[in-house]
């Protein structure tokens, strides 16, 4: 259960914002933004099953790979409302391979959740939570609205753009979990089931979920004490993405031609997301320098993408 967060004051980087508001009116700009999100995680999820399909011969693989494949070819042409669809086609392939591959004591036969009625679902969606508060904060940290996406629609409390960024980062979150379950690291003995709260970590499982999802999300770069260290492998990513996102929002000429040019300083953020101690201000539908190192003319300065966003370095 949520009881609260240490946050500090909320960004000054209102023309940011302003920008991501007037995006958010652009229903073109927003379905394209969709399809680039819905493409990167069924692409993350058909590389995830042939991985697998390495060292198990089960027929719900293949099928799983090629329902991907063709939802995959769908996706180009798709409205945000036929991405839904497109998605939750694709979805139900990959949990059904997905399922194929778990140990069958823990009784997965697909997606649950509210509340979750399996161990493999509550890890699932537990996983899914720290990941999507890790992203939200790296959104609010570039000066975006967390709580406005492009995907997601609005809703009361929803932290929507987190949510959307999140989407092509599931895949790993489920690799992730597969790999704890297949490892042995966790067992059945390690949750508790009820009718009113479903299935539940014990308190000894969460510790150790935790300590494998640090070395997940750090990768092959444990973090040392400097907290810059820390940024490395999937986290790295998670926040390549968010800079990229901000970068398009930035330089994308305006749907409003009311809405005012306004010259700012780059967003103070925090050093874990910061390369340089300095940059020059610059106007906001300009060239301006980002969080991490990353500008516009480098890894920015085609239209957003997650997978060009998650190999930059």
């Amino acid at each position: 259960r949520f009881v609260g967060r240490i946050e500090g004051p909320l960004s000054k980087n209102i023309p940011l914002r302003l920008r991501q508001y007037d995006l958010f009116a652009d229903s073109a700009a927003r379905d394209g933004f969709a399809r680039e999100i819905v493409l990167a995680k069924l692409e993350a999820q058909r590389e995830m099953l042939l991985a697998y399909q390495k060292n198990h011969s089960a027929s719900e693989l293949a099928a799983g790979i090629a329902g991907i494949a063709e939802m995959l070819a769908k996706v180009e042409t798709a409205s945000r409302e036929s991405l839904r669809g497109i998605e939750g086609s694709a979805a139900r392939w990959f949990f059904q391979a997905v399922r194929s591959i778990l140990p069958p004591e823990f009784d997965f036969e697909g997606r649950n959740r509210r509340p979750p009625r399996d161990p493999v679902n509550a890890m699932l969606s537990f996983a899914y939570t720290v990941v999507g508060n890790e992203m939200a904060a790296f959104v609010q940290a570039c000066g975006l609205d967390p709580h406005l996406g492009l995907w997601h629609e609005p809703e009361y409390g929803r932290t929507s753009l987190a949510l959307d960024l999140l989407e092509p980062f599931r895949p790993d979150v489920d690799a992730m979990v597969v790999r704890m379950f297949n490892r042995k690291v966790f067992t059945v003995d390690d949750f508790t089931t009820s009718a009113e709260e479903g299935c539940r970590f014990t308190d000894a499982a969460i510790k150790r979920f935790f300590a494998e999802y640090e070395k997940t999300v750090r990768g092959k770069q444990p973090g040392a004490v400097d907290p810059e260290a820390r940024m490395t492998g999937l986290r790295r990513e998670m926040v390549q993405v968010v800079e990229a996102f901000a970068a398009w929002v930035r330089r994308r000429k305006p749907a409003n031609p009311e809405l005012p040019t306004v010259t700012v300083s780059p967003e103070v953020v925090p050093q874990w997301l910061k390369n340089d101690d300095a940059a020059e201000e610059s106007q906001v539908d300009g060239e301006q320098p980002q969080a991490g190192g990353q500008t516009d003319d480098a890894c920015g300065e085609r239209p957003f993408s997650v997978r060009e966003a998650r190999q930059c370095s």
